[in-house]
């Protein structure tokens, strides 16, 4: 009983003390939280969409990567379905070192929307940074992206969805953010 009144109060002071720290709803607040809530339904009904999707055969994942993405040749490509739905991932290179890493998922039915939940709804309204290293969400081509970039291995990455269906991600390796978003903006990723 004593250890049921002494978790009472815990539970009660950190009510309490989260409940201080919170200002009066200002105009700003309540349009921010209408926002959010807006966007949760826009992200539940796009999952729910992508669930009862058909998913895409390897070949049909395979046809949406270019031989060249900003003037670097794809030098590797490999497909992937161990998970219960499509992934392609394409390599390109260049002579001086620059290195583009490409990956599509086809994220449908349970599987594909478990990833689309890890991958990028758990990550794009978050931000962290470490020294030079950081991941945050940023505007791209009009859709929430998820920017990434680690100074140690001089990599930078965009991850964001492309139409009803698909997660792509572009890594630059000795590239810099301008050819990774030039590359990622460049794809015609349409899917009947």
């Amino acid at each position: 009983m004593k250890q049921f009144l002494i978790l009472i109060t815990a539970t009660l002071c950190m009510i309490v003390s989260c409940n201080n720290n919170k200002t009066g709803n200002s105009a700003a607040d309540t349009t921010s939280k209408k926002t959010d809530a807006a966007g949760a339904d826009d992200d539940q009904m796009k999952t729910a969409r992508m669930k009862g999707l058909k998913g895409l055969t390897a070949g049909e994942i395979k046809a949406l990567f270019p031989g060249e993405l900003a003037g670097l040749q794809q030098t590797e490509y490999r497909a992937i379905n161990d998970e219960g739905y499509e992934v392609g991932e394409a390599v390109y290179t260049a002579e001086d070192g620059k290195e583009l890493d490409m990956a599509i998922f086809d994220c449908v039915g349970d599987a594909g929307v478990g990833k689309y939940n890890i991958m990028y709804l758990s990550a794009v309204n978050t931000q962290s940074e470490d020294g030079q290293d950081y991941q945050k969400p940023v505007d791209f081509e009009g859709v929430r992206a998820i920017e990434t970039y680690q100074a140690k291995q001089n990599r930078y990455s965009l991850l964001f969805p492309s139409g009803d269906r698909l997660l792509v991600k572009v890594e630059g390796i000795k590239t810099g953010p301008g050819l990774v978003k030039k590359a990622a903006g460049s794809l015609s990723l349409k899917v009947n």
